[in-house]
This record gives structure tokens, C-alpha cells and sequence, in this order.
């Protein structure tokens, strides 16, 4: 197993904390897929995730442990979370600790990074168990975390329906993994599962349209000319996105879209595009003209706009945005 061979430094009471950082990551809508369909799509992901670590020059290392599928990187943090935060296909990840499959130690590391410890406040314990079955199961070690961290702290108080803190902890046959706040991300389907599509990406109506069907899965195809400003936003959410848009298009990246004709196109008049789409014998239907924003408010694009400039500051979507129920008000 890949985390067998990460070194790890010892804490007090059997915790143990990676030199690496380690994220479970969560993929939404992909569980909804069969199972060859899933596969396909997360290999495309952890592609995805690999190009950009490439680029951000940082190790990433990707592991299954049960359900859990994991990502481990020595990089810095800030650095690999804004990539988590713009990989398509995740809807977040979390950040975990490994540690020995005992609720006692379980219980000392989240007090142990509790800002708050020593207040009064509530709290629950909330566990999810994947793997062969042992002595615990979700509940009875939920509950024997929660009675270690009663002892160890007393201003604490159980609150199970609305509580102030949350411990969340995932326990396997061997390990118990203790989880931070989730990251969210895009949501959606990985870029290219979803066929492809040409952009000329000249203005900020183009990028919005782009990255809306980036999110539904399509591989944009950048043409050479498109503005550098812009495709250096999108290559945030696709790293090596901007550097094809100048003609520099990496042979993994040619062979993916030499395999399929594209289905639409954005920023370009019809038939301008029908002539740069490669001609298919077997197509029967026209290219599409896609614009992705067709009937948004301009307040409604300025937030989607500052979110994919800055996600960390501007959630949006299925992360929260208050924009998006406005219609119902």
C-alpha cells in the first residue's frame, strides 16, 4: 500500500501524523455511474489532478484504502488545495490523519486541534466504517470517541441534532482516519469525459460559457488566438489549457482530441466553426452554439466570473451562493 511507504512521525498515544498532507477525495455524481463508467471517469480525474501537479511542480501520490480514495502530496498546502478546489468531478475532498483504530487516540487528536477546547460548547461524533467488519462498528465507536472526549474535557456537551463542532472519522479494518473541514470543489463531471468543444476565447462572456461546459464534462479545443489573460484563468481549472491555446498542445492532450469531433463550439460564428470542425461522415447532426449564460443577470455572471477568478473567496454553486435562489425569492 502506497501510505505503508510514507514516513510518518510518531505522536503521543499512537496518533500519527504524515510528513505528507492526505485528502479523501469526494466525487459527487460520479457514484451515480456504473461501475466501468465510474472507473473511466475517475481515471480521467486523477489525470487531470496529475497534469496539474506536474505544472504546479509538486508530487502527488493516489491510493485506495476500501472507499476511501485517497491523494498524498508533500507540497504546499495552499498550493495543492487550489488545485483540489478546481479539479471538475470533485464536489471536495477532506482532509484526513491516519491514525491507530482506537477511539481514545481518535478523541485526543480532534481535541487536541479544537481552537476551543476548554469552552463550553457541543459537540457529535459522526463515523462511517468501510471494509470487512471488526469490533466497532460506526456507532459503538462513535460513541466510545465521544465518551473519551468527555472525559478528557468536561465543558463539552453532546448535541447530536445541532451541534457546535462536528468530529467526523472514518474507520477501516486496520485504521481509523479523522477528518478536517471539507474543501469544496466544482462538482461536475472531469473535462474531456463528455466529448469536446471548440472556443475562441475572447471575452469574459466566452470564459463563463467555456467553464459552465468544462463543468458538464467537455474537453474545451482552444484555438490559436485566443486571448492569453483569459485561458490563463481556464488553464487554472485545466492545467495545460493555455499553453494549447498558443499552439504548445502536449501529446496526450492531441491524442485525446483527435479522437472525437467536437460537438459544439463557443465564440465564433457558425460557420467559422463548421469549417475548423473536422469533417465526419458518420456525423449526422450539426455542431452546437453554445452560450452558457443565456439569460443570467449581470449580477449572476459578475459572482460566477469572481468565483473561477478566486474560489477560495467566492464560493458558488453546490458550495453556496446566494445568487442561484434568487429566482425564488
Amino acid at each position: 500500500m502506497l501510505l505503508k511507504s510514507i514516513m510518518r512521525i510518531e505522536l503521543g498515544g499512537g496518533a500519527m501524523a504524515d510528513a505528507h498532507h492526505t485528502y479523501a477525495l469526494r466525487f459527487g455524481e460520479l457514484g451515480l455511474k456504473s461501475a466501468p463508467v465510474r472507473r473511466n471517469f475517475q481515471r480521467v480525474l486523477i489525470a487531470s489532478l496529475d497534469r496539474a501537479a506536474i505544472l504546479n511542480n509538486i508530487d502527488l501520490y493516489h491510493d485506495r484504502v476500501d472507499t476511501l480514495v485517497l491523494a498524498t502530496t508533500s507540497g504546499p498546502r495552499d498550493v495543492v488545495e487550489g488545485i483540489l478546489r478546481r479539479c471538475f468531478g470533485m464536489v471536495g475532498c477532506d482532509p484526513v490523519t491516519q491514525m491507530d483504530l482506537n477511539p481514545e487516540v481518535v478523541a485526543a487528536a480532534a481535541l487536541k486541534r479544537d481552537e476551543r477546547r476548554g469552552e463550553a460548547r457541543t459537540f457529535a461524533v459522526r463515523c462511517r466504517r468501510s471494509g470487512s467488519k471488526t469490533e466497532w462498528n460506526s456507532q459503538t465507536f462513535a460513541g466510545t470517541v465521544g465518551h473519551h472526549m468527555l472525559e478528557l474535557d468536561p465543558s463539552l456537551k453532546v448535541n447530536l441534532s445541532n451541534p457546535e463542532i462536528t468530529v467526523r472519522v472514518h474507520i477501516t479494518p486496520k485504521d481509523a482516519w479523522l477528518m478536517e473541514k471539507r474543501i469544496p470543489g466544482p462538482g461536475g463531471l472531469p473535462c474531456g469525459v463528455q466529448g469536446n468543444v471548440i472556443a475562441n476565447i475572447q471575452s469574459e462572456s466566452d470564459l463563463l460559457s467555456a467553464w459552465q461546459v468544462m463543468r458538464r464534462g467537455a474537453g474545451i479545443v482552444p484555438i490559436k488566438g485566443s486571448n492569453n489573460d483569459l485561458m490563463a484563468i481556464l488553464d487554472d481549472w485545466d492545467a495545460g489549457l493555455g499553453e494549447a491555446a498558443k499552439g504548445n498542445i502536449s501529446s496526450s492532450r492531441k491524442k485525446k482530441w483527435g479522437k472525437r469531433t467536437p460537438w459544439g463550439f463557443i465564440g465564433m460564428p457558425r460557420m467559422e466553426a463548421e469549417k475548423r470542425i473536422r469533417k465526419d461522415r458518420d456525423r449526422i447532426t450539426p455542431p452546437v452554439e453554445l452560450d452558457a449564460t443565456q439569460g443570467w443577470s449581470e449580477s449572476e455572471k459578475s459572482a460566477l466570473l469572481a468565483h473561477i477568478k478566486d474560489p477560495i473567496s467566492n464560493e458558488w454553486g453546490h458550495a453556496g451562493n446566494s445568487t442561484l435562489l434568487s429566482w425564488i425569492e
